[in-house]
C-alpha cells in the first residue's frame, strides 16, 4: 500500500509507484543496482535480481524499475551504501517507478542515461 505522503512526493511522475519492504535473507537482498555517475543524484535502476535473493522472491521489484528512494535515502551514494552493507537490519523500504509502464525504447534510454 502506498501512503498519501509517498503519493504526494512522487505522484507527479509518469508511471506507477510501488513500495517494497525487504529484509536481508540467507542470500541477501539479491538486487543489483546501476546508478548515475554523479552519486549525489538519485538515478538508480534495478539492473539484476538474484533468483535466490529476497527481492526476487518477494516479487515487487523488477529489472528496469527506477528506484526513487531506499529507506529515506534520496541520493544514489546513500542508496548504494544502504543496499550493499551486509549488516542485518530491519526491513529496507524501496520506493520505485515501475519500468513496465515505459515503452522498451524509453527504458533503454533511461538506463543509458543512468551510466
Amino acid at each position: 500500500m502506498i501512503s498519501d505522503k509517498v503519493k504526494k512526493k512522487y505522484g507527479a511522475l509518469q508511471g506507477s509507484l510501488v513500495v517494497a519492504l525487504l529484509e536481508r535473507g540467507q542470500h541477501g537482498l539479491g538486487i543489483s543496482l546501476a546508478g548515475h555517475k554523479d552519486r549525489t543524484r538519485m538515478a538508480v535502476f534495478v539492473c539484476g535480481l538474484n533468483p535466490n535473493g529476497t527481492a526476487a522472491k518477494e516479487g515487487t521489484l523488477k529489472v528496469g524499475d527506477e528506484i526513487l528512494e531506499v529507506s529515506h535515502a534520496r541520493n544514489s551514494q546513500r542508496a548504494f551504501n544502504f543496499v550493499s552493507s551486509g549488516r542485518p537490519s530491519s526491513a529496507i523500504r524501496f520506493i520505485s517507478l515501475i519500468a513496465r509502464d515505459f515503452p522498451r525504447i524509453q527504458l533503454r534510454q533511461l538506463l543509458r542515461r543512468a551510466k
